[in-house]
């Protein structure tokens, strides 16, 4: 892992000697030649595992750091704007017409795909996601669920399936 997040430096190529003369010469340096041999291996590990599409985007590079700090930075880019999706469908998902467990389980699916994209979203903030996406048929159980804010997740879920079936 060193090697990938650039933390395992390569030693100097060379290294400097006196000869018996006491005239400075530079050597090749084996802790180097050692070191390339570990990069490499990486090198060739990763490559071999790309896809063709993945290898274009790394294609010159010659460190392990380098072309792992590429795969990250386009996934991280990738991952950036599926966040923004998912927030933007925690905002705008109505039940409409889905059954109350349908809603429950898509509203928690996102904010599970958040938490996995380490973005979580507190119990809190997805009670109000849920309670927003609930049409005017549920006005008297959302101000009830407002008179006691401490409700959990977990009872506030239960109860607005018991609320359905009413």
């Amino acid at each position: 892992m060193r090697l990938l997040e650039g933390s395992d430096l390569p030693p100097p190529e060379f290294v400097d000697f006196e000869d018996a003369d006491k005239k400075k010469i530079q050597l090749p340096n084996p802790s180097y030649d050692a070191w390339i041999t570990r990069d490499q291996q990486v090198v060739s590990y990763i490559l071999n595992s790309l896809s063709e599409d993945m290898l274009s985007h790394v294609y010159g590079m010659v460190h392990a750091a380098e072309i792992w700090s590429a795969i990250h930075e386009l996934f991280s880019s990738q991952s950036k704007s599926r966040v923004s999706n998912i927030r933007g469908a925690l905002i705008n998902t109505k039940k409409l017409d889905m059954t109350t467990q349908q809603y429950i389980t898509k509203m928690k699916g996102f904010a599970s795909e958040l938490a996995t994209a380490e973005k979580t979203v507190d119990d809190d903030e997805l009670k109000d996601y849920i309670m927003n996406g609930l049409n005017g048929s549920y006005n008297g159980f959302v101000a009830t669920l407002t008179v006691v804010p401490s409700t959990s997740l977990s009872d506030m879920c239960s109860q607005l399936l018991s609320y359905e079936k009413l």
